[in-house]
């Protein structure tokens, strides 16, 4: 886009470029609230314009077809101004001048007319722990930026950046290795990931071990360290008579008195548990062919779990985390949004009142 601007136009100045005339029939198109210079500008911007009509009156500009003789028309009418392409282009000693482009673009002429073109990108992608580039000031189409590290970073993959011809920096792959040696976790691990600053990491334990708080990250500081690691892996304390899973991450038993949700959950806290908890599809599964491997379970029961509305979200009590949406039902949780949570064979996770007597699970998945 573009528009004329100044006074670059001296449209009345030049008698001889206009006659008053109206060509009709060769109108390709009508432009209204548009000055005189803007209506020659834009016809000599057009592939199809070969002349101009323009309404003194009404300030409206007709793109025409016609590139015959414009004096001495027989349909000639008051109060309008013919131009052709010839006389355009003569009063236009640079077409461009005047015409004003969007941002980091400039005016050029081609054999299509006038063309406002990208030729520059705006400010370079910031990259954390990199100093500016001696080019860093440069912004034209086709630039390439090479950024460095500071004096705490190492570089790592390409760290290039190149203003392409749509006027975006292309992307930067790299990055400035910021922190050095993760720290050991006894029973556990890091987790996979990046070293630049402000990168976080995750904490994961073996089989059989499990976090002892919920805080399992680590960050990349400014200085180049870790923060500290604020938790442990510890053995998983399963009661002898639950059933222990290490492989499946699972302690749970299953019990098949019927009992009200809280009188279940009380039971399980005897053991130092509570209802299970199941948050991933994975968990889905594995519950559902534990429990048709026992005898005391038909595929009909519903079993008291561990979720419960808490403060408008549904949460596991076990955990405090937030239910994920792929383990409800379908059409789970209703629209009563019942306090207390149930899981069926077939069903899944559904609410249901914490009234409700039904067999349940104590455990967790760890």
């Amino acid at each position: 886009m573009f528009e004329c601007i100044g006074s670059v136009c001296a449209f009345l100045a030049i008698f001889s470029t206009f006659s008053f005339a109206h060509l009709d029939n060769f109108v390709i198109r009508v432009i209204s609230d548009i000055g005189p210079c803007a209506c020659k500008l834009e016809c000599y911007s057009s592939t199809k314009c070969a002349s101009v009509n323009y309404d003194l009156n009404n300030f409206e500009c007709e793109l025409s077809s016609y590139n015959g003789s414009l004096f001495n028309e027989s349909n000639a009418t008051e109060f309008y101004q013919s131009f052709s392409m010839d006389n355009i282009k003569q009063e236009f000693s640079d077409p461009c001048n005047g015409i004003l482009c969007g941002p980091n673009m400039k005016c050029i002429t081609s054999t299509n007319g006038i063309l406002c073109i990208i030729t520059e990108c705006g400010e370079p992608l910031a990259v954390t722990n990199t100093i500016p580039s001696s080019l860093s000031s440069l912004r034209a189409v086709g630039t390439v930026l090479m950024y460095q590290c500071d004096s705490v970073g190492t570089p790592v993959g390409n760290l290039t950046s190149v203003c392409q011809s749509n006027g975006v920096w292309s992307h930067i792959t790299g990055y400035c290795k910021v922190c050095g040696t993760l720290p050991s976790v006894p029973n556990g691990a890091v987790g996979p990931g990046f070293d630049f600053q402000n990168a976080v990491r995750n904490i994961t334990c073996q089989l059989g071990f499990m976090l002892s708080t919920p805080d399992n990250t680590i960050t990349c500081q400014g200085d180049g360290n870790w923060s500290a690691i604020n938790t442990t892996c510890i053995i998983h304390e399963c009661p002898a008579s639950f059933h222990h899973d290490m492989i499946k991450e699972l302690c749970i038993r299953v019990f098949d008195v019927p009992a009200t949700w809280d009188d279940a959950d009380t039971v399980c806290q005897n053991y130092s548990q509570r209802l299970i908890n199941i948050n991933t599809p994975s968990q889905i599964t594995i519950l559902t062919q534990y429990l048709r491997s026992l005898t005391n379970v038909d595929e009909r029961d519903d079993i008291h779990v561990g979720g419960r509305l808490v403060d408008g979200q549904y949460r596991w009590m076990v955990t405090n985390k937030t239910i994920a949406p792929a383990v409800w039902d379908v059409n789970n949780p209703s629209e009563s949004m019942k306090v207390c949570t149930h899981f069926h064979d077939t069903e899944h996770l559904r609410d249901k009142e914490c009234t409700a007597l039904g067999k349940y699970a104590c455990g967790v998945f760890y």
